[in-house]
């Protein structure tokens, strides 16, 4: 964990990887009195806690966790993203999964404790209009046929799934329920309205890692996020508002009451309309921090019959990674799970036009998640690795010399072939983090991927930090972990001019090793790979992946 000085840091902690935002995750929830909120898109009750304090006080897990804050007298309010039953059905057959881990913890306690918790799980309104629904409907329903046993009752099969059948076992003529695109991929936690974690990861034992990252190619994740104070959490805490109340009103739990003597969990999920912090009321004149400002993304329901996703509202976290690049007068720096986004590209190649002196770095995953680990060869993978590379392209022929994309590895040697997985004769460290650094002056550390989904359709959150001392920590403190290879020194002291020739210095570097690299160092983007990987889907929108 990183402390820095000033009146501004003094409200801020900056965070890297799990080995750092868990403990300090944990410690927000228990020092929490009144009130927790937490809306995560993946969360995983069986994570195993990692603080001394959580030790030290004989808790074992997340679930542990909650339930002990609960029975300090704390409400706890927890939104979780549902996924849709059959285009993601693995996704939402383990958040209902993952759910009944609680809800069987909660039918073993108290009902002192029960009653303290209020749980949605469930989407926001964004979803495909009725004729494209229709339109859809039977490739729909042939999915459905192939993962539903239709001699099961509905029981055996995630709430969605279930709701897909008739009293008979068999599959709906029509559709029951909309096709969802919209989702809550937002990840932060707000105890009593004034101490907030907020940033890039979820709470999950795949997502858990060290700055060192030493460890297999699937079990590594860097991310980031930021431990804030003062003014702005009542921000944060608007945005959860909204949020648990766009669930309740525009949203959709895949939980009916026809369905509810299949699933007692249903009494635990939370029948309150709206949420109220009482930090929102009488506190307008409280001075705000123009150091820190919260940004996010939201929609609602698209009308029309031909719809498909969301109907944007808030795209705050757009306008400020775009007037940030606007902004930018030596340096650009990124990290992101995906570049896709084609107004982020438009904007940093006016930018690269406009100012010659201007340099961008690009910190990306070699390949996405799927892809890497899981063997997806679908064609919605292969487009989303051709909107990618043809952004980047962009970006190469717009600033040359002066830009540079870099994936990470670590010191395990892998075979590389055609793997996804591996680079350069080594494992790859998967990306995750979303951070946008300008000049030492201003930075967005958020949820928000760079692509069309994230900044336009789902609900995300993040923060502006316009104070050049954290920025130029914060960055000194990520080169530091990614370019082992590099002296500190060396970086705290490097203008910015000079740091894509570091860069690319280190990265050919560490291409060229024939024998086992040390540390965690950085490595060109395989573009090769990837553009053959790639592959369009001519009119399929962006906002899609």
């Amino acid at each position: 964990m990183m402390h820095v000085d000033g009146a501004t840091s003094k409200m801020l902690e900056i965070l890297v990887t799990g080995a750092e935002a868990y403990p300090a995750m944990e410690r927000l929830i228990l020092e929490s009195e009144h009130q927790l909120c937490i809306s995560l898109h993946a969360l995983s009750f069986e994570t195993s806690l990692t603080s001394r304090e959580a030790l030290a006080a004989g808790l074992d897990n997340w679930c542990d966790l909650l339930l002990n804050t609960a029975a300090r007298g704390v409400e706890i309010y927890l939104l979780l993203t549902d996924f849709d039953p059959v285009g993601t059905h693995q996704l939402h057959a383990q958040v209902w999964n993952r759910a009944d881990v609680l809800f069987d913890a909660l039918k073993a306690a108290p009902i002192q404790i029960a009653e303290k918790f209020h749980i949605q799980i469930a989407f926001p309104g964004g979803r495909a209009g009725v004729i494209l629904q229709q339109a859809l409907w039977l490739f729909v329903r042939r999915k459905a046929a192939e993962l539903i046993d239709g001699t099961s009752p509905p029981a055996r099969h995630p709430p969605g799934l279930a709701d897909l059948l008739t009293k008979d076992n068999s599959i709906r003529p029509t559709p029951s329920k909309p096709l969802f695109s919209q989702t809550f991929h937002q990840k932060f936690l707000i105890a009593d309205n004034t101490h907030s974690i907020i940033g890039g990861l979820d709470v999950d034992p795949r997502r858990f890692d060290n700055p060192r990252h030493d460890r297999d190619a699937e079990e590594t994740w860097h991310d980031v996020d930021i431990e804030i104070k003062g003014p702005v959490v009542r921000d944060i805490c608007r945005h959860f508002q909204h949020s648990w109340s766009t669930a309740k009103k525009d949203g959709f739990s895949f939980l009916p009451q026809h369905l509810a003597r299949y699933y007692p969990r249903m009494r635990y999920l939370s029948a309150a309309s709206h949420l109220e912090f009482a930090c929102l009321e009488g506190e307008a004149n409280d001075a705000p921090c123009p150091q820190i400002e919260f940004v996010a993304t939201a929609g609602q329901q698209k009308p029309g019959l031909l719809s498909w996703g969301s109907e944007k509202t808030t795209t705050d976290i757009e306008k400020a990674h775009i007037q940030l690049i606007g902004s930018a007068q030596h340096q650009i720096y990124i990290e992101t799970q995906f570049l896709r986004s084609t107004p982020i590209i438009d904007a940093l190649v006016e930018a690269g036009k406009r100012n010659p002196s201007l340099s961008v770095i690009l910190l990306l995953p070699a390949a996405p998640e799927d892809v890497a680990f899981g063997g997806d060869r679908s064609s919605i993978q292969r487009y989303g690795e051709w909107l990618q590379i043809k952004g980047i392209n962009r970006l190469r022929r717009c600033y040359g010399d002066r830009f540079g994309a870099f994936c990470l590895t670590n010191d395990l040697k892998r075979a590389e072939h055609e793997e996804r997985d591996a680079l350069f004769g080594h494992a790859m460290v998967y990306i995750h983090s979303k951070v946008m650094l300008a000049d030492n002056a201003i930075g967005v550390v958020s949820s928000a991927n760079l692509n069309g989904r994230s900044l336009r359709w789902d609900f995300e959150a993040g923060l502006v930090i316009r104070a050049p001392e954290i920025i130029t920590r914060l960055r000194n403190r990520l080169w530091s972990c990614h370019l082992s290879n590099a002296e500190r020194d060396v970086i705290e002291s490097l203008p910015l001019e000079e740091g894509i020739s570091l860069w690319r210095k280190k990265a050919e570097q560490r291409a060229a090793l024939k024998e086992r690299a040390k540390g965690v160092g950085a490595v060109p983007f395989p573009y090769q790979k990837t553009a053959r990987f790639s592959f369009p889907m001519p009119f399929v929108t962006e906002n899609m992946v």
